[in-house]
């Protein structure tokens, strides 16, 4: 098989080459990246067809529409076709074309396609694996660019008080489709390999919205839940405990679930520090929680 492989890669290349578009996001650096993935997660896989893999991963954007078009759902369905007969021309093996074709259909998002086969599942885990991340990141505002979207809310970035719009904003397509990604993935290598980019992003979000300005990186929304409830800040919440007369502690526990902690006691402190009128700061912990 790896001499197999090696004989194909250079043509499988050629082919989806051939026909040059000027989308950076989807470019052959981007199907270079996606056959590394799967490569990964074939390992985990011996089952699999690793001939058909190769070629649904280089040929998988033959067809590649705009996020806005109103045909996008269907591109994957025509690159999928498209693929069977460039791979006729070139006689690869009748025997896994139908596999190619499947896991060419099923790779895509929009399309809501559920893959049934193992070698479409490492097809799709991998295409979506590239969304998420520092590549991710940089194919995410490339795209919005070219869509005409803002970076950010310029008051609002984290969606507090509003709706999330990732066709207006850049950012919200964090929560809005990426963060949903690693949820979706076939196999376990993907999922937590997804879960570890996820994180990464968030991180970025919240340096982010700490430079953009207008106080965004002190955003804070309370929430009364019986005798409890919770404190967000920049999208995490800590939980908080009644206590008498009004009053209650917010906890902010450490640990890995907590990755923007001290930067959320501090921006919770100057909160405090800014409005004596209406909260008080205790130690009555070791995390020192805030009072109102």
């Amino acid at each position: 098989m790896p001499d197999t492989l090696a004989a194909w890669h250079p043509r499988l290349i050629a082919l989806a080459t051939q026909d040059a578009h000027d989308d950076g996001a989807h470019d052959l650096n981007h199907l270079h990246r996606v056959w590394q993935a799967a490569q990964t997660l074939l390992a985990d896989h011996p089952e699999a067809d690793a001939l058909v893999v190769l070629a649904a991963c280089y040929l998988h954007d033959l067809v590649n529409l705009p996020k806005n078009h109103p045909d996008r759902a269907l591109a994957s369905g025509m690159a999928a076709r498209r693929a069977i007969e460039l791979l006729r021309e070139v006689g690869f093996p009748a025997d896994k074309q139908a596999g190619v074709a499947h896991a060419i259909e099923a790779h895509s998002f929009s399309a809501a396609i559920a893959p049934e086969t193992i070698e479409a599942k490492i097809v799709q885990d991998a295409d979506r694996l590239d969304a998420l991340g520092a590549v991710g990141l940089a194919r995410m505002f490339y795209t919005a660019g070219r869509m005409g979207s803002a970076f950010a809310h310029p008051d609002d970035p984290l969606g507090v008080a509003r709706v999330l719009d990732d066709k207006a904003f850049a950012l919200d397509h964090i929560e809005v489709k990426l963060a949903g990604l690693p949820a979706t993935m076939q196999t376990a290598a993907a999922r937590k390999l997804g879960e570890s980019r996820l994180a990464w992003l968030r991180d970025f979000r919240d340096t982010f919205v700490a430079e953009w300005g207008n106080d965004a990186a002190q955003l804070m929304t309370i929430v009364h839940e019986g005798r409890g409830g919770y404190i967000d800040i920049n999208g995490c919440r800590y939980p908080i405990e009644h206590i008498e007369g009004g009053r209650f502690c917010i906890h902010f526990p450490a640990g890995q679930r907590h990755l923007r902690r001290d930067a959320h006691l501090l921006a919770l402190q100057q909160r405090v520090l800014a409005e004596p009128e209406k909260w008080v700061l205790e130690n009555r912990s070791k995390n020192k929680p805030a009072q109102p």
